[in-house]
């Protein structure tokens, strides 16, 4: 590839600017049809026809823009107003609850009619209508509801990670990082919309599965429910529980999703010149609707159902003894009060309850379903704030702009009470924003109406006279109990000293307010024919066309460019190849290579040390660890199938020099640590195996003829040397499977273990651990190393069809070996939680003590006091041999030697394939060996001489930490090249592999990084002063480096607010054409 053929992001953002100002309805789902007609135009356009049967397969096309819509129904402040009505009026007020889901039905279907008719959505019809000053009012009221949501969404996703995190996690951070989950969004809609959907009614399900959960085991009263929802009474009912009432019709509908959703359902590719088509589609998207606040309103039933049950009519006191009584983390006596007075709960205290009253999941499922009510808001108020502004001011943003200016003003606020006050002040913030919405909603309901009653606008779809009686009635009630809680809230917060100030202001804003209340109601009795007011000058609504078509008044033209986006959707047809068990046969060979990084001396010391640490609490931290990797080398694998280049091949022809140089020195400072803790392993089985007699420093030094004896293996072919690999891992699982049967770990402590994300009790080291588990899981170099390896297989990837199916064979491959490595990791956790977790020195001591004659024991590494036993390599096997009798303690050293031996031949190809790839250079692979186990030997070499066996098991603690900072470094370039339709071609991630891959490396990355800055903290000691400076120095070129790498993952996602940087144009390249094209 040529320099020419190449652009920088720079250019990149100049030729893809209008790109950026894309909306959801630039990309058109068609809608399926019975009939055909001619295809002459760029877009296939469809002839219904006449005779109209409900069509499950149409129904599905339309099937969308009513979750998203349903989506603001469900949000954090929906969630308190939930918990609040069961709190303070039990069942009775279930009947508002139906009620106002039905009338946001009703609105939302006019709303959408709207869009369907006219072409146009509602902020769109406000500015044609509209005269200047009243469109720039009701777009101020409603980016002002806009923002006000917004800010729920903040103050829902920072209290859910402050929960999830115990509290670690300080309010005002988890704030701090809901900037960084709006730009996380930015590049979703750039995948499809109908993956982007998809994406949303994951969010759901989540709410669904978690309040669901909270449902099923509070088990509230049926009948009550059922009496709530029927009888529109509330017996005994005082202000508070009116106030309630009101409340909840506030936070159900919410003002801005009107505007919302009469954009959203331009995305289906309707003709709404033809009457027919049109009514149909307003049919199905009214179905639509139904079926996704049907689900939402079970969702907030339960919600108000769990706490009408568990909190309603309990006292402070009542909750406080709940608590009392338990030790959990999560549980924070601080905010809860001992008194008699009524228990008032926000969205923190009722996660408490429910941990205190059913235990710690509850808790934390409690607070994934608040993460997802925060996380799935945040798009759909960046959609209403984007058609807003286009709509009123007829001005385009890109949305990076967009989203960055309503979430810091989102955010400002909500930072100043998370840092000046406390917790109960964020939450309460709640009640303010819910009365914010209730004062906006006029502004949204009144031009609805007078909109879809417009006969000039909506043409023979205009509001028949049922529709118009029902909902003029119903909104206007609305308006006004509105209007009464906010005087009624006005009230309550006046005190003496802020009365005289606060009613003055509040009666001259109220003016004003109801002012243009009046003049929107003038509007609307204006298109009813309603015409004694019209002598009023400002009360006019501008017509925009003086004729009528016989469907519909004004024909708004969906041009190509309105059409064109930068992803167009395809269903391929699938092929007839069918699951082959010699084709399989075929591919099996690359895994198991890779697979060998994952049982190599640090996995099975990090392995020990989480039985020792945790017992059987962190099997679900290797379960999903073990997932990640599987992802992460599918994609690498992938890239070596689809390209015929490895990974460090496409950073050497995508990264201009200094990156990749940067690059290869990280990938090689992997590869030398991986070795180091090779040669420790190999090192310390031979020790083992000869009772002591080979000194540790000479099985360092033997370690250097291995390599070589390796050499001569791949003489012999590739099938014979994959043969060798496997029998090696067999020693493994055979090793370490019998330790598993002799010690006979409790299989329901391993399937507890493996099944619940959650570790009760867990101290910080257990958490460290945790995060060394990742660490040691996924090593950097061997994504290198696979992308590499898959190239040993003949396929031609200019064949579109056998290259999928080389996917799909090297996927199988890979996780089979990954679930056999899974399996034996899990053995080794195991059989040390069975036998050594919650143990004491003196504990393994007086076990040994009575075995002392044997050989192999050394008591020299064992001390007798009651601290807690911290084992290594060494010591575990001493443990196994006085427990369990001699052959357990050597067969774990044959067991620790596998690993040791299995993993040099690969960290060999890893390093070569790193060299060739970054620089270019080939060297004869004994010249590349010597090297590399060279510097690995060094510091091992010294450290077994001038120290002890425990600080060169030791030093598997440092190495593990050096695997964990060298992660991004590879992780991110797997995930750019194989996120890039310019390398990959068809191959690309889709959306799933993409949310999933990177919101896991994500995490990995985070805390890694932690992981890494707490291990220099812990281990600075008296030096501090020195590491502390250095360790800061070198961060920050981390840092750097890593957020470059990022900003070039973002750029193959076409985001690109950051191209405005030199340096990512200057040091990224991303081909101007596809390089991989295909013969089928």
């Amino acid at each position: 590839m040529t320099k020419k053929s190449r652009y920088s992001i720079s250019d990149a953002a100049i030729q893809n600017e209008e790109m950026e100002l894309n909306t959801y309805f630039n990309n058109k789902v068609n809608i399926p049809h019975d009939q055909f007609g001619d295809n002459n135009s760029r877009f296939q356009q469809i002839t219904i026809c006449i005779k109209y049967s409900f069509s499950w397969r149409k129904l599905w096309a339309f099937t969308g823009p009513g979750f998203l819509m349903s989506i603001a129904y469900l949000d954090p402040g929906n969630i308190e107003s939930d918990m609040q009505t069961g709190v303070i009026a039990n069942y009775r007020l279930l009947w508002v609850l139906l009620y106002s889901t039905i009338l946001g039905l009703l609105m939302q279907i006019l709303s959408a009619r709207m869009g369907v008719v006219t072409g146009k959505h509602l902020a769109e019809l406000c500015y044609s209508r509209y005269h200047k000053m009243p469109r720039l009012l009701l777009w101020i009221m409603t980016e002002i509801a806009i923002i006000g949501s917004d800010m729920q969404e903040v103050i829902g996703t920072a209290l859910a990670l402050y929960m999830l995190t115990n509290r670690w996690l300080p309010l005002w951070a988890g704030v701090l990082l809901t900037i960084l989950d709006t730009v996380t969004f930015l590049f979703l809609d750039k995948y499809g919309l109908r993956k982007l959907e998809t994406f949303f009614a994951f969010l759901i399900a989540i709410m669904a599965m978690t309040f669901g959960y909270e449902f099923v085991r509070a088990k509230p009263d049926a009948g009550k429910i059922g009496l709530g929802m029927a009888l529109p009474y509330c017996k005994d009912c005082d202000k508070d529980v009116l106030l309630q009432a009101v409340g909840i019709v506030g936070a159900i509908i919410m003002p801005h999703n009107l505007y919302l959703h009469s954009a959203l359902v331009k995305s289906r590719n309707v003709d709404n010149r033809k009457r027919l088509e049109a009514k149909d589609a307003n049919r199905y998207i009214l179905i639509e609707s139904s079926i996704a606040l049907f689900v939402s309103f079970l969702i907030n039933l339960a919600v108000t159902s769990v706490f009408a049950h568990g909190l309603s009519g309990k006292t402070n006191a009542d909750i406080w003894k709940l608590c009392s009584n338990r030790s959990d983390k999560f549980v924070n006596m601080d905010i809860l009060e001992n008194d008699n007075k009524t228990f008032e709960a926000d969205l923190y205290q009722a996660g408490i309850f429910l941990g205190c009253q059913f235990g710690a999941l509850p808790f934390y499922i409690w607070a994934v379903g608040i993460l997802a009510a925060g996380q799935s808001s945040t798009m759909t108020g960046t959609y209403s704030g984007q058609f807003a502004m286009e709509g009123f001011l007829n001005l385009q943003w890109p949305r990076w702009k967009r989203t960055l200016l309503t979430r810091s003003i989102a955010i400002a606020p909500t930072l100043a009470v998370t840092i000046f006050s406390d917790i109960k002040e964020l939450t309460g913030m709640n009640d303010y924003l819910n009365a914010l919405m209730v004062i906006q909603l006029p502004f949204a309901v009144l031009p609805t109406l007078t909109f879809s009653s417009s006969k000039l606008v909506m043409g023979k779809f205009v509001n028949n006279l049922f529709n118009l009686i029902v909902a003029t009635l119903l909104s206007f009630v609305v308006i006004a109990i509105n209007i009464y809680s906010t005087i009624q809230l006005t009230i309550d917060n006046s005190t003496k000293q802020n009365g005289p100030i606060l009613y003055p202001i509040t009666i001259i804003l109220g003016i004003l307010y109801i002012s243009f209340i009046i003049y929107l109601i003038g509007c609307f009795l204006s298109v009813l024919g309603v015409r004694f007011h019209e002598r009023i000058p400002i009360i006019v609504v501008s017509s925009e066309t003086n004729a009528t078509n016989n469907d519909c008044v004004e024909i708004i033209k969906n041009g190509p460019e309105e059409l064109d986006t930068y992803f167009q959707s395809e269903v391929n047809i699938p092929e007839c190849y069918s699951f082959k068990w010699k084709r399989l046969w075929s591919f099996i060979g690359p895994g198991l290579l890779m697979s060998i990084a994952y049982l190599d001396p640090g996995n099975i010391e990090s392995d020990m040390q989480c039985g020792v640490i945790a017992g059987y609490k962190l099997l679900w931290i290797l379960l999903w660890s073990t997932i990640l990797g599987l992802l992460i080398q599918i994609l690498s694998a992938r890239i070596g199938v689809v390209t015929g280049k490895h990974l460090a091949e496409l950073c050497y022809s995508r990264y201009h020099k200094l990156p990749r140089l940067l690059l290869w020195i990280m990938t090689e400072i992997a590869i030398i640590g991986s070795d180091m803790q090779e040669v420790i392993g190999t090192a310390l089985a031979l020790y083992m195996l000869t009772n002591r007699l080979l000194p540790l420093w000479a099985g360092v030094l033997i370690t250097i003829l291995d390599t070589f004896s390796f050499l001569f293996l791949d003489k012999f072919g590739v099938r014979k040397l994959e043969a060798f690999f496997g029998f090696l891992i067999t020693i493994m699982a055979v090793t370490f499977g019998y330790e598993f049967f002799v010690v006979r770990p409790d299989i329901g402590g391993i399937a507890t273990g493996s099944a619940l994300p959650y570790c009760k009790g867990c101290r910080k080291d257990a958490l460290l651990q945790a995060v060394g588990i990742v660490g040691a899981i996924i090593q950097p170099h061997n994504l290198y190393l696979h992308s590499a390896l898959v190239k040993s297989r003949k396929v031609n990837n200019r064949k579109r069809l056998e290259t999928k199916d080389a996917n799909r064979y090297i996927a199988i491959e890979s996780a089979i070996v990954l679930f056999i490595s899974l399996l034996i990791n899990m053995a080794v956790i195991s059989v040390f939680a069975k036998g050594l977790y919650g143990k004491t020195n003196h504990d393994v001591y007086e076990v040994c003590e009575r075995q002392k004659s044997k050989r192999f024991i050394d008591m020299n590494v064992l001390s007798n006091d009651n601290r807690t036993f911290v084992a290594d390599l060494y010591q575990a096997g001493i443990f196994l041999g006085c427990q369990f009798g001699e052959l357990p303690y050597y067969i774990w050293a044959i067991g620790i030697l596998a690993a040791g031996q299995s993993s040099t031949m690969t960290g060999t190809y890893a390093g070569q394939f790193a060299m060739e790839g970054f620089l270019n250079l080939k060297w004869p692979r004994w010249k590349r060996v010597l090297l590399t186990r060279s510097i690995a030997i060094a510091p091992t070499f010294l450290v077994t001489i001038f120290s002890n066996v425990q600080s060169l098991t030791g030093m598997n603690d440092y190495l593990n930490a050096l695997m964990v900072i060298q992660l991004p470094f590879a992780i991110l370039p797997t995930l750019t090249f194989s996120s890039s339709i310019m390398v990959m071609g068809k191959f690309v991630n889709n959306l799933f592999n993409l949310i999933i891959a990177t919101t896991l490396s994500i995490v990995v990355i985070v805390v890694n990084i932690y992981f890494a800055i707490q291990l220099i903290v812990d281990k600075s000691g008296h030096y501090s002063y020195i590491t502390v400076p250095v360790s800061i120095l070198f961060g920050s070129f981390y840092l750097i480096f890593i957020l470059y790498l990022n900003a070039c993952f973002l750029t193959v996602l076409g985001v690109r607010f950051h191209q405005k940087i030199p340096v990512i144009g200057k040091y990224f390249q991303e081909s101007s054409e596809h390089e991989y094209k295909y013969l089928d």
